[in-house]
């Protein structure tokens, strides 16, 4: 083969590569949570499209979703997303799973009844802490 083939052929090769590794990097976050405890018992289902959250005070209907902070290349990766329609019987407009590399079989799943909230976080009252759902959640596929 001659050098030229064969550089043309490394080439193809690496475009290739380049191209399968953007498109995993582009995957969407996927996964089922299963959540334990008194008001964390269930399950949450973030699909590529779709997002669901089922516990004791708050059932989450399937509905579509917009991500509004993603930081998953970080060394403790956050997805955040706001759900597209709200169900009755569903407590939070926005719902965070964060990811503590201490603890690796578990994820941190927040529920925030308004973006305010969420956004606030960080120095939340009292009043807005009794308003969010923190739960840990074991990631089962």
């Amino acid at each position: 083969m001659s050098l030229k083939k064969s550089m043309r052929n490394a080439g193809l090769i690496g475009i290739m590569l380049a191209s399968g590794l953007a498109n995993a990097a582009a995957s969407p976050f996927t996964g089922v949570f299963s959540g334990q405890g008194r008001g964390c018992w269930g399950k949450l289902y973030v699909r590529e499209r779709t997002i669901e959250w089922n516990t004791p005070y708050s059932i989450c209907s399937k509905t579509s979703y917009t991500v509004v902070q993603s930081s998953l290349n970080s060394k403790s990766p956050h997805i955040a997303f706001a759900l597209n329609r709200k169900s009755k019987a569903c407590r939070y407009k926005l719902i965070e799973l964060s990811f503590d590399p201490e603890y690796p079989d578990y994820w941190q799943a927040s529920g925030y009844q308004s973006r305010k909230d969420f956004d606030n976080r960080k120095t939340a009252t009292e009043a807005a802490k009794l308003r969010t759902l923190s739960c840990s959640v074991q990631k089962v596929d």
